[in-house]
């Protein structure tokens, strides 16, 4: 979100207010009519990014909803419609979001909140620190989630600021993991970013001086603590709808064709039926927002390597105390590829990081899927199931999805995953 002087801080702030008003607040105000773009004395443009946790695509908003906010910024802007996450779980793909990098080299493949995982090295250099060097003024504000507390306490290392990963202006608090926290704690996040809009923002602005502001909203996050079926885990807290009137809205929004899929059939990876049963590297946008071209790479990378997904098992005893199993047979790690067409992805174990170039070096050592994004958007289709009629855009979408691996993370032999290990290996056994 690009903006400028007083109008576009006014613009800026009524998108937070939105925010916060379905949070379950009071609204500051309603978006304004835009004003054209204008550069502070530096030459530069205010850049305000906002995150959401959690929140899926919607191709059509549901009848009934409204994001006026949304449509508003839809409208005088530039929206982006064929675009995917490059990693899972919270922490990793923050990682990648805010320092450009795939998760083999971030190093961060769990949440923090676990034992083996490290914060993200204060070494890295993320979006905040190359805009500092632009000469930005960079804030951030909400759900950090790279370092610090987290949902099972397990880290001394509680941050105060950001100071040392390029941001400012940081609430010392890290929103994560309690029951009804999007609920709870969007209102303060929007309400602190719409007041030093106001306040710092203006003054940087009256200073000739550009800011960048991140702003993290945790929900729609909350869903993942909702049951209401009475269901207790021990490992998260868990609860039905919160006592909020923002809670008590309907709509219609049917479920898609592919909510009662038989997770059983045999072209579904072993992964996906044991867990679901239970100024950067990168590329330039700006030819995509100016018209001037359709794609800028061949296809999106997508790595997954949280050993808490795949393989390791998390006992919680009545005390609270934890033990852990580990199974590094599970073929949970994943190297995927989305394009246009398609999307094709491998799962295989932590033992069996691979770069196969022939059918039977794939089959091998991974368990393999494909699906026609164009004929069979739902992806219930595994094409991968049949190698023997579709083997060679198999070949095609494995060797692409090679290149990418080379392109953008290089080495790709499990490394940082086995350091891992042994780091949480030694300190189980205290050495």
């Amino acid at each position: 979100m690009l903006n400028s002087g007083k109008g576009g801080l006014r613009l800026a702030a009524a998108a937070l207010a939105a925010a916060y008003s379905v949070a379950g607040g009071a609204a500051h105000g309603s978006p304004a009519e835009a004003p054209d773009a204008v550069k502070n004395g530096d030459g530069g443009y205010n850049i305000l990014l906002i995150t959401t946790d959690q929140e899926r695509y919607f191709d059509q908003y549901p009848q009934g909803t409204s994001y006026k906010a949304r449509e508003l910024l839809a409208e005088l802007g530039t929206t982006f419609e064929k675009h995917y996450t490059c990693a899972n779980m919270s922490t990793s793909s923050r990682s990648v979001i805010y320092t450009g990098l795939h998760i083999p080299q971030t190093r961060l493949l769990d949440n923090t909140d676990v034992a083996w995982q490290r914060p993200l090295s204060t070494e890295m250099t993320t979006v905040g620190d190359r805009l500092r060097e632009a000469g930005y003024y960079t804030a951030f504000k909400g759900k950090w989630h790279m370092g610090g507390g987290g949902i099972l306490g397990l880290h001394e290392d509680n941050l105060t600021d950001l100071e040392e990963y390029g941001f400012s202006d940081w609430g010392g608090t890290d929103y994560v993991g309690t029951l009804y926290e999007g609920l709870n704690a969007d209102p303060i996040i929007a309400s602190e970013a719409v007041e030093w809009l106001e306040g710092t923002g203006m003054a940087l602005n009256g200073e000739g001086r550009s800011f960048f502001l991140a702003v993290n909203m945790v929900n729609p996050h909350d869903i993942m603590n909702y049951d209401d079926s009475g269901y207790q885990s021990g490992l998260l807290a868990l609860g039905g709808k919160p006592d909020s009137p923002v809670y008590d809205r309907t709509c219609d929004d049917p479920a898609p064709s592919s909510w009662d899929f038989d997770l059983s059939a045999p072209d579904v990876p072993e992964a996906q039926k044991e867990r679901l049963c239970q100024g950067l590297p990168g590329s330039s946008l700006m030819d995509l927002m100016d018209g001037s071209r359709q794609t800028v790479r061949e296809g999106a990378l997508f790595c997954y390597e949280s050993l808490l997904m795949s393989a390791v098992q998390v006992d919680v005893a009545l005390d609270g105390s934890m033990s852990y199993q580990i199974d590094l047979t599970n073929r949970g790690m994943v190297r995927g590829l989305i394009t246009e067409d398609y999307k094709f992805v491998r799962y295989f174990s932590p033992l069996e990081f691979n770069t196969p170039q022939t059918l039977e070096e794939l089959y091998a050592l991974n368990d393999v899927q494909l699906f026609d994004l164009r004929r069979d958007p739902q992806e219930l289709n595994n094409l991968a199931a049949d190698p023997e009629a579709n083997g060679e855009l198999i070949l095609e979408l494995n060797a692409q999805l090679n290149r990418l691996i080379e392109a953008e993370i290089g080495r790709d032999d499990g490394q940082v995953v086995a350091a891992v290990l042994q780091a949480f290996q030694a300190g189980k056994s205290g050495t």
